[in-house]
């Protein structure tokens, strides 16, 4: 399938190049972002097929998220105790990077690091029921909007993750970088085989931006991943599925 060559016409960083770069060093100071600043995203509960965006005026619904991925980084959260059962509990394990683990995955008495590749926690057959693993893996999504001068972060949930890593293989079996492009998110309405309904990320290219505009979203990828890699992430604002 050909897509549409398309530009950044309405992107910010299109008429102010690397102004907004400037302007953000100027502001950050050097001071590191976590997940309590930006605009988080997150699939809603309950089968639900409409975002909820934060905006200026209060939460906006919207059926889709359209935008270019300027970062993205894969995280993990382990929970022993039902969130239902114990609500606000902090997660025995969590990892910033879905590498490495901090906390007592095996319940021994010692937080201490580990190996995410090797933790039985994390491996297939691990969950409850016997299909999933226990530790909970997320990919947490930077995408830049139209008129935005920063990202949001939108949260990839573990029901979504196989969409997610698919539409990566995607873009680079064509060749194209994920900053590539202008990459549409929607819902859709699930049912699992247990005949629970939840809503799982759509992803679809809008179309594929011009060399001139790559290079630009280039640059600022470039910019925000060194960002990202300050960003702690922390497992209290995400919530484990049920």
């Amino acid at each position: 399938m050909a897509y549409e060559i398309v530009k950044a016409e309405g992107f910010a960083i299109a008429t102010q190049g690397e102004k907004v770069k400037v302007v953000l060093e100027a502001n950050l100071g050097g001071d590191k972002i976590n997940q309590f600043d930006l605009d988080k995203v997150t699939v809603p509960a309950g089968g639900g097929i409409a975002w909820e965006v934060p905006g200026l005026m209060g939460p906006e619904s919207t059926p889709e998220i359209e935008g270019v991925i300027v970062g993205w980084k894969p995280v993990r959260s382990l929970y022993l105790t039902s969130f239902q059962d114990a609500p606000g509990t902090p997660p025995n394990c969590s990892s910033d990077d879905g590498l490495v683990g901090f906390g007592d995955p095996l319940e021994k008495g010692i937080e201490e690091r580990r190996d995410c590749a090797t933790c039985p926690m994390n491996q297939w057959g691990s969950a409850l029921d016997g299909n999933g693993k226990r530790c909970a893996e997320r990919r947490l999504l930077f995408v830049l909007r139209k008129n935005d001068q920063i990202p949001i972060m939108v949260v990839v949930p573990p029901t979504s993750l196989k969409n997610a890593k698919s539409y990566f293989l995607r873009l680079t079996q064509a060749n194209v970088p994920y900053y590539g492009v202008i990459t549409r998110l929607t819902l859709s309405k699930v049912k699992s085989k247990s005949g629970i309904t939840y809503s799982q990320i759509e992803f679809k290219v809008k179309g594929i931006l011009a060399d001139p505009d790559v290079e630009m979203f280039r640059s600022y990828a470039e910019f925000w991943n060194e960002v990202i890699k300050g960003i702690r992430f922390d497992p209290e604002l995400v919530e484990p599925e049920a």
